[in-house]
């Protein structure tokens, strides 16, 4: 570890930073509007995108979290799922068009 922390140390400060600026970011604009209008959003985005059922149980989850008044860490923990999330939905699109590529 002290030989790659030795040698590529850089690379692992810029993928924290990377990392860390995503997440702050994301948090920021999470933090922005009101909790119920985000539920609202999240749980249009998941009913548009996966159905009824997975819009219906971001509400719930989000009833949950609103229930046991952890609404400040909330945010911060939806930046903390939805930023892999939207990577790996970015990179979706890109791996159908690589299989479709294939020779």
């Amino acid at each position: 570890m002290d030989w790659l922390q030795g040698n590529i140390g850089p690379l692992f400060d810029a993928i924290d930073a990377l990392a860390q600026g995503a997440v702050d970011g994301l948090s920021a604009v999470l933090m922005w509007p009101a909790a119920l209008v985000m539920v609202v959003v999240f749980a249009a985005l998941g009913w548009w995108l996966r159905g009824w059922k997975f819009g219906l149980g971001s509400v719930i989850g989000f009833a949950v979290i609103d229930g046991l008044d952890r609404t400040l860490k909330a945010p911060w923990a939806r930046a903390s799922s939805c930023t892999p999330s939207a990577a790996a939905a970015s990179g979706r699109p890109f791996l159908h068009w690589a299989r479709s590529r294939r020779t």
